[in-house]
């Protein structure tokens, strides 16, 4: 097997966290980044996941990416040759938002970057917060259901129409149905595809061995308990409109999928947030390593990359040479077997340690 790519990818960062001016082109399937702290290799890779939905690896503002001194606003740029032919996309601040392009045509909605491109990374283990959680959840369903990106804006959109309502006192029973309506449609659509999602992960790390634990998924709140008795929305819906009063007292809507709890339990019964730090980090990585598999399989279309931040922290030497190997052997599964040669990449990074040879390996980013 060969790990060179057969075409190569190109990124480029300006006025970006700590860089100046960065560009690098990588010719292989898996690069492996090392250097002391604070070299920028958790910047480069935040960097790249920019090119999906979001505040990208970090959670961080627009603002907050910008090179400190810096005269220019930040830019990233992404050149890949994808099966359906090569593709430049761009993101780049503007007036403190963030604007994504595609060969120089601008998209009104980032989530339009997952027809060429599709970022994943493990669940950030020192941010373990209900929303950053959440946020997680949401990845993985539309790394695998692209429809779930739409119905969770249109769910958004009708959540900030009724938080209106409460903030103003509005008492317009009519005003409250017709957005309640579109929630609770809405959210059983979503519910849905969170539960067929992680289903699909389940089946996917129970039939692959590997020598991490095997999580169990799961979602936790109201919401949940009501469209698990009523997959309609009825009862979801009935819930809504009982608790106007309740709501327009906090000036908030508390109840809704926008509460879910994403719940990741250790074979020993433990709950994520409690385990071990090899424990959480065996979890992370089974969990991404099953998404990555399960997305390769589905959307040969697509290049999907894999970001592992400190990806061999906290593994053993008989679990770290597993995991190059897998990550070698998935990420070289479909070259060739189309015109943009694969549709797996890899990025990891670290601070210091062995790969194996045929992994392109950088002690830093080189910046020129």
């Amino acid at each position: 097997m060969s790990y060179f790519l057969p075409v190569v990818y190109t990124v480029s960062l300006e006025s970006f966290r700590c860089y100046d001016v960065n560009r690098t082109t990588i010719d292989r399937l898996v690069l492996w980044i090392t250097g002391p702290n604070g070299a920028g290799k958790t910047s480069w890779l935040e960097a790249l996941s920019l090119f999906s939905p979001g505040k990208g690896l970090r959670g961080a503002a627009s603002v907050d990416l910008q090179k400190h001194g810096a005269q220019t606003p930040w830019r990233v740029m992404l050149s890949v040759d994808g099966k359906t032919g090569p593709v430049c996309l761009e993101t780049h601040s503007s007036d403190g938002a963030r604007k994504v392009l595609v060969n120089g045509v601008g998209l009104k909605n980032q989530m339009a970057m997952r027809q060429w491109v599709n970022m994943i990374w493990p669940m950030v283990i020192s941010t373990d917060t209900t929303s950053q959680r959440r946020a997680y959840l949401n990845r993985l369903t539309f790394s695998l259901d692209v429809s779930y990106g739409p119905l969770w804006l249109r769910y958004e959109k009708a959540l900030r129409q009724r938080n209106i309502l409460l903030q103003q006192g509005v008492t317009n029973a009519m005003w409250y149905e017709a957005i309640e309506d579109i929630l609770s449609e809405t959210a059983a659509l979503l519910f849905q595809k969170r539960t067929t999602a992680l289903a699909r992960i389940h089946t996917a790390v129970k039939g692959h061995i590997t020598p991490f634990p095997q999580p169990q998924c799961g979602m936790q709140g109201d919401a949940e308990a009501s469209l698990s008795n009523d997959p309609s929305g009825s009862h979801y819906r009935q819930v809504l409109g009982q608790n106007r009063g309740q709501h327009r007292l906090k000036k908030t809507t508390s109840f809704g999928l926008h509460k879910t709890r994403f719940l990741l339990t250790h074979p020993n019964g433990r709950e994520w947030g409690v385990c071990s730090m090899g424990e959480q980090k065996g979890l992370l990585l089974s969990l991404a390593l099953a998404l990555f598999r399960l997305c390769l399989n589905d959307q040969p279309d697509v290049v999907h990359f894999l970001l592992l931040d400190e990806g061999m922290t906290h593994l053993d030497e008989h679990r770290a040479a597993w995991l190059w190997d897998e990550l070698l052997v998935l990420a070289g599964r479909d070259v060739g077997s189309g015109p943009g040669g694969a549709s797996g990449m890899v990025v990891v990074t670290g601070t210091g340690g062995d790969a194996p040879a045929c992994v392109a390996h950088w002690k830093t980013p080189p910046s020129f």
